[in-house]
């Protein structure tokens, strides 16, 4: 009603095919054993004629006022300089949060790597070679890995056209523009120095670099969890 407030974990439903759910939930409550309560958690779920519900909980932060990392960030780049008490304080945030998730959370998953020696080209099974004749999708489901889904959001999904370097041509073309699209290096601010190679003509549309890749990652691999779409929206933040 009117002027009450919630309090507690945000928590959320999740609706889709039985079976890409029913993995979901098993996943989710094995990252519960791994990471605690630095993650969501199955607060419930129920199936009818091959659909199925998931009601997840976001992991409930001390304060129960987090802000996403990015969020931070940004607060910190509007400063334009750490000489500020508030931005000091911005900024010592920004490290706790980063060491917390990749010497704390991130080796977690890692210790929980398979002992068992499995051999592929691991730029092959994520999909970066999709455009070439020999090349996988990456959603095939032989594969050893599944962050594949990344990039397939490019090339499947509008304006993806069905090609993974085109597809990524008209994402840089939406975000940077027309003439940056069809650059060999990708510029981002005017007047700031940072400059990249354009991955679509330095990687994407060559089989040669493909190939080389492909077979540079072919070796005997250890399996184990990564995030698979870690960012700064999708890291919440305390006061601690």
């Amino acid at each position: 009603s009117e002027g009450t407030e919630a309090t507690g974990a945000m928590t959320f439903i999740k609706m889709g095919s039985e079976e890409e759910l029913d993995r979901e939930r098993n996943i989710t409550q094995y990252m519960n054993e791994l990471l605690g309560g630095f993650c969501p958690h199955v607060m419930g779920y129920a199936k009818h004629g091959g659909l199925a519900a998931i009601w997840l909980s976001l992991a409930d932060l001390s304060d129960g006022t987090p802000v996403g990392f990015a969020d931070i960030v940004g607060e910190l780049m509007m400063l334009r300089s750490l000489e500020p008490p508030a931005a000091q304080k911005l900024f010592k945030r920004v490290n706790s949060a980063v060491d917390f998730v990749s010497e704390s959370l991130l080796s977690r998953l890692h210790a929980a790597r398979s002992k068992r020696l499995f051999t592929f080209s691991v730029a092959d099974e994520i999909g970066l070679c999709h455009d070439t004749p020999w090349g996988k999708s990456g959603v095939e489901t032989s594969l050893h890995m599944s962050t594949a889904f990344l990039l397939e959001k490019l090339w499947r999904k509008a304006p993806g056209d069905g090609g993974l370097a085109s597809s990524v041509r008209i994402h840089i073309k939406m975000l940077l523009g027309e003439d940056a699209a069809a650059a060999d290096m990708l510029t981002f601010l005017d007047g700031h120095s940072l400059r990249l190679p354009n991955v679509c003509s330095h990687l994407l549309e060559s089989h040669a670099k493909l190939a080389e890749l492909r077979d540079a990652t072919c070796h005997k691999h250890q399996l184990c969890f990564v995030h698979g779409d870690l960012h700064g929206d999708n890291i919440m933040v305390d006061t601690h």
